[in-house]
């Protein structure tokens, strides 16, 4: 059985590595390696210590990167989508309009 602290840790360096390189491809197995453990155990360690999937978490750190650049940058937003790390802009709107309930370009207009 692992301590408390042991897992304190070992979130700690999962969640800033997250941090570091959410705008790059950050595989299962790749975040598992990390936590030096199974994908599996990974999975349930994650979704006990966040309440999220890993995936769903990092989409919505990668959306909020991404609104944050919608606000202060008057990029293309086909680039702030591949900026903050999706693949696809049909995916980076669907994420998108899920956890803000608008659209990329509706987020921005609303602000400016």
């Amino acid at each position: 059985r692992q301590s408390a602290t042991e897992n304190s840790e070992r979130i700690d360096v999962v969640l800033r590595y997250i941090s570091d390189n959410y705008a790059s491809q950050i595989s299962l197995n790749d975040i598992s390696n990390i936590a030096c453990m199974t994908t599996n155990s990974f999975c349930r360690f994650f979704k006990k210590a966040t309440n999220k999937s890993f995936t769903q978490f990092l989409n919505e750190i990668r959306i909020r990167n991404a609104s944050r650049i919608l606000i202060q940058q008057n990029i293309p937003i086909s680039e702030v989508c591949y900026g903050v790390g999706f693949n696809s802009i049909t995916n980076f709107n669907k994420q998108f309009r899920q956890l803000m309930n608008t659209t990329p370009r509706k987020y921005r207009e609303g602000i400016l």
